[in-house]
């Protein structure tokens, strides 16, 4: 059974020596992980500082702080790899929370410093940015050509209602099973996933002939549009704290908003110097390579018994 803390991996190392994700996780994470820190409110802190110091001492020292470690991650590692993670973690984090270098951490020094560490933001969320602010690009590069694409067709005022109003729909229907998925599946291959139907939905724009061609691919888009939302938030959830989750989701939904305010005058140069079909392709393409730029360079961040859990709840609620 692992810690099941949000942003920490699970992935079980039985073979020593054999890497697991949780060796790689930032120290304020693997530090929250054995502490199993959730609120960071005074009275948790409190709690969590009385049950590490074993010794009743009123301050904590690495021998302590190792243990905590070594008994939260053992579900997580065994044999040498699970004594060097303990070690590491207990060692960097009394360098991280012993403020006068006496190699014990009072209550006071380990809320501050706790504290501190929830404030920063993890840098792991700047792909997840970089990922948004390049679908936010694509998606503005598409608006200039939907009037475009209405024209050639020949469909009505109320026909390009139904064509926009598509988008909006499908993402109200597929908001609820995104976010089962990403719960399920997990964040990154449901972010991934959205991107690939986006990309489809691109080709579908430029392969249009009739307002039933642009329904589906603006359906496609919207759901999509849900599934990447879905996996992007969620991820973005596991690996902030109350403290830093204002901070830690701003630079992700500003990258999209970013991307979409430039979108569109790209797309209008694009669509002048190339046409508009290429274009429309070439945003499909673009997701294409954002879906794959997203799976190597992101982090899976969901917990796995988490995972297990809602997972059958969830699904048991939507059955009903």
């Amino acid at each position: 059974a692992g810690v099941g803390v949000a942003g920490s991996p699970e992935k079980r190392s039985d073979v020593d020596g054999e890497a697991s994700e949780i060796d790689l996780l930032p120290l304020p994470q693997r530090i929250f992980s054995a502490l199993r820190l959730r609120e960071f409110s005074d009275e948790e802190l409190r709690a969590r500082f009385e049950e590490a110091d074993s010794d009743k001492s009123g301050g904590l020292d690495s021998e302590e702080l190792l243990e905590v470690v070594r008994s939260a991650h053992s579900g997580l590692l065994v044999g040498k790899r699970l004594v060097l993670h303990a070690e590491r973690t207990s060692e960097e984090a009394i360098q991280s929370l012993d403020t006068d270098g006496d190699g014990h951490v009072s209550f006071d020094d380990f809320r501050a410093g706790i504290i501190r560490l929830a404030q920063q933001t993890d840098s792991r969320m700047w792909p997840y940015a970089g990922s948004m602010l390049a679908s936010g690009m694509s998606v503005g590069i598409i608006t200039p050509a939907m009037p475009m694409l209405v024209q050639t067709l020949g469909l009505s005022q109320a026909e390009y209602g139904y064509v926009v109003s598509a988008f909006g729909l499908s993402k109200l229907l597929a908001n609820l099973p995104a976010g089962v998925a990403a719960d399920v599946r997990g964040r990154r291959a449901v972010m991934v996933f959205g991107l690939l139907v986006i990309g489809c939905s691109s080709a579908v724009i430029g392969m249009a002939s009739s307002l039933e061609h642009l329904i589906l691919a603006r359906f496609l888009t919207g759901t999509g549009a849900s599934f990447m939302m879905a996996g992007a938030t969620s991820a973005v959830a596991d690996i902030s704290t109350p403290l830093n989750r204002a901070r830690t989701i701003t630079p992700v939904m500003n990258g999209f908003s970013a991307g979409y305010v430039l979108g569109p005058a790209l797309g209008g140069c694009m669509i002048g110097a190339f046409g508009l079909s290429p274009t429309v392709f070439g945003v499909g393409g673009l997701f294409f390579v954002n879906a794959f730029a997203t799976r190597l360079l992101t982090w899976e961040t969901r917990p796995s018994s988490v995972a297990a859990k809602q997972a059958d709840g969830t699904m048991a609620a939507v059955r009903q």
